[in-house]
């Protein structure tokens, strides 16, 4: 995933009754499936094929500022690639089934909205189930969303092996599943995954970590990683050691989250190993969930200080909670994407399929016609650009460019894409 669909402090009970809606996101929360989502068996689908990083030195330093996006760039890139394609009548009066890992979350939140900005430039309707962090509400959830008879159905990182009845269902009925927004190996029984590169995003922070740390003293070179049970865990963790195998900076201990004792469980992780390892000068956070824990530990042991005089904490997503803590000079920086780019493509799939019966994108960052069209690209927030603390445009407005290629393709109107041009307000 993206982001597992829960937090710390928030626990599910008995299984809860599934909720239909269209438009408005649920509320629930839980921790049921802790373990069950620590599928943690590395890297990104053997069968995908993602293009090459895209990271640069300004992009890993943080240098005080952040790419913005051209939308007439965008949007000419977007038309000319609708037009190579050729028109095609617009796949209008279709049902998506939505599956959401927990709608309580934040980062789930981001994505349904994403997702059903992109839905409505065409029309479609959306009918969404919560499953509520719970493997046996998720089931219960899928079935009584497959009962509509949608068009397609798609979920928000649900790991495969939490719906297999579902996904079987769905594939008895010929009803294509998708899923985005995290990580999944393998990729099957899904029709197809679209997500973030994450041993792309760790290699930028990675280097990111080695650049702060290379004025240090051998000795005081040293970092602890937290690992996170997960297959995006293991890409971001495993993208460390290329990139210090040609520095001095070190791994002295790399302990694993506790998925039921979060925030907590950091703190007193972090507490304990700075004191075994004194010369830790870096914490990693792979699950940016965690990273308050981090933060508060170094808060109570280096109060005032930020690094080199205490350990910097480094972590992933722009989540607003840890854009705040680098404002407040507790976490040193985290690597983003841009928020939404992959809710578009899959509704930019669903509509190929629909309209031309085209097969689906294998790879989990496909590629569309343009340059510079690296929607996912990471790039580093540290205090230097953090700004208002507010989410980040992304590096390309993925929004424009989609909306355009929908207009010479389908031909849809600019007032049906009034709502896809501004997904997140």
């Amino acid at each position: 995933m993206r982001k597992p669909r829960y937090r710390s402090g928030s626990e599910s009970g008995a299984p809860h009754r599934p909720r239909l809606a269209t438009a408005r996101p649920l509320a629930g929360a839980g921790l049921a499936l802790l373990a069950l989502t620590a599928v943690a068996c590395g890297g990104t689908p053997a069968a995908s094929t993602s293009p090459a990083p895209t990271s640069s030195a300004s992009a890993a330093t943080g240098n005080g500022t952040l790419p913005t996006a051209n939308p007439a760039v965008a949007a000419s890139e977007g038309t000319a690639a609708g037009q190579q394609l050729g028109t095609a009548k617009a796949p209008k009066s279709r049902t998506v089934a939505y599956l959401r890992f927990i709608a309580a979350d934040s980062s789930d939140q981001l994505d349904y909205k994403a997702f059903t900005a992109a839905a409505s430039a065409f029309g479609w309707k959306v009918i969404q189930c919560d499953g509520q962090g719970n493997p046996t509400v998720m089931l219960s959830c899928g079935r009584t969303l497959l009962a509509d008879h949608p068009d397609a159905f798609v979920d928000d990182g649900i790991p495969p092996s939490l719906i297999g009845p579902v996904l079987q269902q769905a594939k008895a009925a010929n009803i294509p599943t998708i899923s985005f927004s995290g990580t999944l190996n393998p990729c099957a029984p899904y029709d197809a995954c679209f997500t973030a590169p994450d041993g792309e995003m760790g290699t930028l922070l990675a280097q990111y970590v080695v650049k702060k740390m290379s004025s240090l003293p051998a000795g005081e070179q040293q970092m602890i990683v937290q690992k996170f049970p997960a297959d995006w865990g293991v890409a971001r963790v495993n993208a460390i050691q290329p990139v210090f195998a040609g520095s001095k900076v070190k791994v002295v201990a790399s302990p694993t989250a506790d998925p039921t004792n979060l925030v907590p469980g950091t703190q007193q992780q972090v507490t304990s190993l700075t004191v075994q390892y004194p010369n830790t000068r870096a914490i990693w956070i792979t699950f940016d969930g965690a990273v308050s824990g981090a933060a508060q530990a170094m808060s109570a042991k280096f109060a005032g200080k930020q690094f080199p005089n205490a350990p910097m904490v480094v972590t992933f997503y722009q989540e607003p909670e840890t854009l705040s803590l680098i404002q407040q000079g507790k976490v040193t920086a985290t690597v983003y994407e841009s928020l939404g780019w992959d809710a578009f493509v899959v509704v930019d799939q669903l509509a190929e399929h629909f309209a031309r019966n085209k097969a689906f994108a294998t790879s989990p960052q496909p590629a569309y016609p343009g340059k510079n069209l690296e929607f996912w690209q990471p790039r580093i927030i540290d205090a230097s650009n953090v700004g208002s603390g507010s989410y980040p445009a992304s590096p390309v407005d993925y929004p424009a460019y989609f909306a355009a290629k929908w207009k010479a393709e389908f031909g849809l109107s600019d007032s049906s894409m009034a709502t896809a041009l501004n997904p997140i307000p």
